[in-house]
């Protein structure tokens, strides 16, 4: 395997499909990671996703990327202690030209080596991503709140593929004790 660079450092190479467009339209799983996977969202109790104070503020972030990504629809999702799932569904006919939001100035800094296409994945979540760390950092300093570095990705082909992956992020806090992003399951 080919040893890639960036910014003179070694660097794992992307999971992403080398052939698609993450722009393009489509139904697309995620799953979004806290550094170390540290339960900063909340707890499961009862089998039931109690959200702390981060965890709010979190969904509340979530449920606004329609608002600043006109081509985005939030299909479902599901805030754990620790990470997030989510089917965003990309459709460009939705889309506005005009994507004028807090969510994509934040982005743009970071960035800078890039030249990211708006409203695609990567700059929806890198924004989402970005505006979260801003505000939890802000209103709970101490919290320490930081999010991993990359995230899963999953394009969806088919309608019934996206019905059990729906299920399976609503049925997510029921399987907690055995999932493997719970820190007792991590070895």
């Amino acid at each position: 395997m080919e040893k890639l660079l960036f910014r003179n450092r070694y660097r794992i190479p992307s999971s992403r499909l080398p052939f698609w467009n993450y722009g393009n339209d489509g139904w697309y799983y995620l799953t979004i990671c806290t550094k170390q996977r540290k339960c900063h969202f909340g707890r499961i109790k009862n089998y039931k996703m109690h959200l702390s104070p981060l965890g709010k503020i979190t969904k509340s972030y979530l449920k606004q990327i329609p608002h600043h990504f006109p081509n985005a629809t939030l299909e479902t999702f599901v805030i754990m202690p620790n990470h997030i799932h989510l089917i965003i569904t990309l459709d460009t006919d939705k889309k506005s030209r005009q994507i004028k939001t807090e969510f994509k100035n934040t982005i743009r800094s970071k960035m800078s080596y890039i030249t990211p296409t708006p409203g695609s994945i990567p700059v929806i979540i890198g924004s989402f991503k970005s505006i979260c760390k801003k505000k939890i950092s802000k209103k709970h300093p101490k919290s320490n709140f930081q999010w991993q570095t990359r995230y899963y990705d999953h394009l969806i082909r088919k309608r019934e593929s996206m019905y059990k992956i729906g299920q399976y992020i609503l049925n997510n806090p029921i399987k907690w004790e055995i999932d493997r992003n719970n820190p007792k399951n991590i070895r």
